[in-house]
Formats: structure tokens, C-alpha cells, sequence
């Protein structure tokens, strides 16, 4: 119940009252279903995506990270660890920690996504997106300019493209001659 109205909280927008339930949910499911559990696995990711949604990076990496090796370990090549290893870099590349980030974007686009092709592919573009920028912020504008241009091409040739998709398109486009204009 309390994951319930954390999560429902949450898609509300009001994180702080999120967190508290989320937090306790997250502990009476350890208590009772031992760490590896999938409802475990998802209030670690519930409450660590509250943390960086309110911003507190440094509350919600520990977190993200646990449930990133136990989902590994768990679920092996799954869309939900790949979402998760996705969360994890962004909360990282919000840190500053760019290096782990970049790690994180480059060990993404390097998985081999097994029986869940179509999945994965669909997150292929926010992959190379979350690259880019972090290149971008490493000052390599000749590499983030690539990166976005992949982001266009592999969009444009997606026939099935979500909303969130077509979305990062045009913005994907406007970034590629700024990342010229700035490496020139």
C-alpha cells in the first residue's frame, strides 16, 4: 500500500510527500521478501527516483546503484535494467560525475539486448542523447555533434517512434550545428 501512494504521489509531482511512504515501503519489503525480490528491486528504484526528482543526486545514486546489481544479477539483459543503468547515468551525469556517466551511456549502447530487441532499441536514442550531453559537458563538442546526429538518423528511421521520441528529434537537431559551431 504505502508503494501505492508513494508512486501515486509521485506522478502527482509532490516528491516529498512521496519519499516517506516510498522509504517505508522499501524497508518493510526488505524486511520481508529479502533484497532480491522484484517488489524490493522496484520500491529501491521508486524511492531512488523520488530522491532525483527532488534533486538529492547523492541519496538517490546509492540506491540506484544496488538495484542496477541486483536487477543484473536477477534479471540479466532485461528492458528494466536497461531503464535503471539509464536512471543511474543520468543521475550521475547530474553529479558531475561524468566519467561514470559516459561508462554508463557507452556500456548501454554495447549491450547485446537478447529477446527484447524492440525494447531496447527503443532506448537506444535517449542512450546516445545522455552520451552526447556528456561529451558535450566534457567539452568533446566534435563527438557530441556525431552523437547527435545518430540521435536524428535513428529517429528518423524509426517508424514506430514514441511522443518522447519525436520530442528529442528536433532538439537533437538544433544541437548538432551548435556542437560544430563550438569544436570550429
Amino acid at each position: 500500500l504505502r508503494l501505492t501512494i508513494g508512486n501515486a504521489y509521485r506522478a502527482l509531482g509532490v516528491y516529498g510527500a512521496a519519499e516517506p511512504h516510498l522509504r517505508k515501503a522499501l524497508e518493510l519489503k526488505a524486511q520481508h521478501l529479502g533484497n532480491e525480490h522484484e517488489d524490493v528491486i522496484a520500491a529501491m528504484i521508486s524511492l531512488a527516483n523520488v530522491y532525483s526528482d527532488l534533486g538529492d543526486y547523492e541519496s538517490a545514486a546509492p540506491l540506484m546503484n544496488n538495484a542496477l546489481a541486483i536487477q543484473q544479477k536477477v534479471l540479466g539483459d532485461q528492458p528494466l535494467v536497461f531503464e535503471t543503468m539509464y536512471n543511474l547515468a543520468n543521475v550521475r551525469e547530474r553529479q558531475a560525475d561524468y566519467s561514470e556517466a559516459e561508462r554508463l551511456y557507452r556500456e548501454l549502447l554495447g549491450r547485446t539486448p537478447g529477446k527484447h530487441d524492440a525494447e531496447a532499441a527503443a532506448q537506444l536514442p535517449w542512450a546516445l542523447m545522455g552520451l552526447a550531453g556528456t561529451r558535450y559537458f566534457q567539452r568533446d563538442y566534435r563527438e557530441a555533434a556525431m552523437l547527435y546526429e545518430r540521435v536524428v538518423e535513428e529517429l528518423a528511421g524509426a517508424s514506430d517512434a514514441r511522443a518522447d521520441d519525436t520530442a528529442i528529434a528536433p532538439l537533437a537537431a538544433r544541437l548538432v550545428p551548435l556542437g560544430r559551431e563550438l569544436d570550429a
